[in-house]
């Protein structure tokens, strides 16, 4: 007669190895407590089984101290080094200010009425988030006197930015004074100057924004010539002769712009392709126009028209071109009068010296032109 036994589960007593980091095992009549991972058996403790958790080495522990010390020396040093850098920075815009003449054009600016709407003082970052730190792609001209720059405003306004490469530190208050004439020449034919930046080293100009391109553009590439018509030729000839004239007469103190060229005159329309052939009245016109500009390029001061009569007499040539049916012969006296022919006495007055002439040595004002331009 034989006998069976069955093994009894003892892990399933729920008293057994249930300290801390226990685990049961059975085994054939009878269970054994382990500990599990992380933790180690410690009989210290008088007791059979005691598990406590593994605790790091000393040199785990050095390793982790210094790595933390280390953390917080480099975050400190990173944030002390940011202060002082921004500290530097703050200082350095200030300083570059005063010696652009921020603190004269401050100054002048309080003594406005309406200073807010004659020229505006931006930041440097200002300028910078407009151009996007300068980049290159929105450079629209530049030159020996710099670079000019597309820019957007945070309120959407489109500008042109002037960079220029040095400044001459002798006439910061000059400078600071066209800046103040020029943001208040309000004309339809001159680019408005919108303000400056002083936190830079050489001081920036900000320009409302002409987008068709310059007049030389037009006139000497082959592929856009052919693109202006004979009267739009002529209109922009009378809008800059007009612009001069508010120049040298309207503006106060008079402005004497001194770099008069085709690539200082905007245009701001599209032009319409087509070609142009030259009528006999257009002949006559032409000859007209290049006598003016004959008498333009005389070597005497006073034998040269002023900028007035030669507004008058390209806006008379203007208004026989928008009058064809004018005939030249037959109506002299009105055409004489289209033409601008002026009075003994006011060619007597043109021909006095200016007094308090402004002459713009930086070469600021630029040419805005076309449909109504």
């Amino acid at each position: 007669m034989g006998f069976t036994s069955t093994d009894i589960d003892e892990c399933e007593n729920e008293d057994n190895c249930k300290g801390p980091g226990e685990q049961c095992m059975n085994v054939l009549g009878n269970f054994t407590c382990s500990c599990i991972e992380g933790y180690h058996l410690d009989r210290s403790a008088g007791v059979d089984v005691l598990c406590v958790i593994n605790q790091p080495s000393l040199q785990v522990k050095l390793f982790v101290g210094v790595g933390i010390s280390f953390i917080v020396v480099l975050v400190c040093s990173s944030w002390l080094y940011l202060i002082v850098k921004q500290r530097k920075l703050i200082k350095l815009k200030q300083r570059f200010f005063e010696q652009n003449g921020g603190l004269i054009l401050k100054q002048k600016l309080s003594k406005q009425e309406n200073s807010t709407a004659i020229a505006k003082i931006f930041t440097k970052e200002d300028l910078q988030k407009a151009t996007n730190n300068y980049d290159e792609t929105l450079i629209i001209g530049r030159g020996g006197f710099g670079t000019v720059y597309k820019g957007i405003l945070l309120d959407n306004t489109i500008v042109a930015i002037k960079k220029s490469k040095t400044v001459d530190e002798n006439q910061i208050e000059q400078f600071i004074n066209e800046v103040l004439v020029l943001s208040q020449i309000n004309h339809r034919n001159v680019v408005k100057l919108l303000g400056c930046c002083l936190e830079t080293q050489v001081p920036l100009l900000v320009y409302e924004f002409i987008p068709n391109g310059t007049l030389f553009e037009y006139i000497h590439h082959e592929s856009k010539a052919s693109t202006i018509s004979w009267e739009t030729r002529l209109r922009i000839a009378a809008e800059t002769a007009e612009a001069l004239s508010y120049l040298h007469f309207a503006a106060s103190p008079p402005i004497i712009h001194r770099d008069v060229k085709s690539s200082n005159i905007l245009l701001d329309s599209t032009h319409t392709a087509k070609k142009h052939i030259v009528k006999e009245g257009k002949a006559e016109q032409l000859k007209e126009v290049a006598n003016l500009a004959k008498r333009c390029l005389r070597l005497k001061g006073e034998d040269r028209p002023t900028m007035k009569e030669v507004a008058i007499e390209l806006e008379g040539l203007r208004k026989v071109e928008m009058h064809s049916w004018v005939n030249v012969d037959s109506n002299l006296e009105e055409t004489l009068f289209l033409l601008g022919e002026t009075s003994d006495s006011y060619k007597n007055n043109a021909s006095n010296k200016i007094t308090n002439v402004y002459d713009s040595v930086r070469d600021h004002v630029i040419f805005d032109l076309d449909d109504g331009r």
